[in-house]
């Protein structure tokens, strides 16, 4: 009977053993899930905390680089402006010195035409000798022609636009409202040649209403009292 009372409390006891070291077992593995969770979580943390670091940090130095060029950018945007006026001042300046040339030449030409046929023909056929020629003489490509005008306004030459000629153009105006032909002729009245700015439709452009800007010279033909002159666009 002693020996049955020995083997139950040594069975007891050792269930008691076990138990514990199961709840030990248990404690564990919870512990070590609480670590792996904790460590885990850290590294998140300061993977976030990195990133957000990193971030702040890209848009200082970017915001300090954008900085630091802005005055290399203002000199280089200055210096491109500064070319494309000085590119826009030859070009304007070439312009002008081309289409004086070609009035002056237009102007030895008719008063050679003139001088060759006066006495010999009467003025209206002269005249229609000298707008028959110049209706036909094109430089820079065709884009260059002649056009002349009376003291009194009327187109008497315009190839680019002949349904404007023989009529009054006094009221003819750009888009701008430039008063092209009466402008011109108070010129010429006050210093017998001039430039003159406008805007007017460029043959060829394939748009009928778009009007460009133009810069024409022209001289008063005092024989005649014609306004002889030339533009380019």
């Amino acid at each position: 009977m002693l020996k049955n009372f020995t083997e139950t409390r040594t069975g007891l006891k050792n269930d008691n053993v076990s138990k514990k070291t199961g709840f030990t077992k248990l404690i564990q593995f919870w512990g070590i899930i609480f670590l792996i969770m904790t460590g885990f979580s850290f590294v998140i943390i300061d993977i976030v905390s990195s990133y957000y670091d990193f971030s702040k940090l890209s848009k200082m130095m970017r915001a300090d680089f954008l900085e630091t060029q802005k005055p290399m950018i203002r000199r280089e945007v200055q210096r491109v402006v500064d070319m494309i006026n000085y590119k826009r001042n030859q070009t304007e300046r070439l312009t002008k010195q081309k289409i004086e040339e070609k009035v002056n030449e237009a102007v030895r030409i008719i008063d050679d035409i003139v001088s060759t046929h006066r006495g010999k023909r009467g003025d209206a056929e002269i005249e229609t000798l000298i707008l028959d020629l110049f209706r036909l003489i094109r430089y820079e490509k065709g884009r260059g022609y002649y056009f002349i005008l009376d003291r009194e306004g009327n187109m008497l030459l315009n190839p680019a636009r002949p349904d404007l000629e023989n009529q009054p153009a006094l009221d003819l105006k750009d888009s701008k409202g430039n008063s092209l032909v009466s402008d011109m002729i108070h010129l010429a009245k006050r210093s017998k040649k001039g430039f003159y700015r406008y805007h007017f439709n460029r043959p060829g452009s394939g748009v009928d209403d778009r009007e460009y800007r133009k810069i024409s010279y022209f001289r008063l033909f005092e024989p005649y009292g014609w306004l002889i002159g030339t533009g380019l666009y």
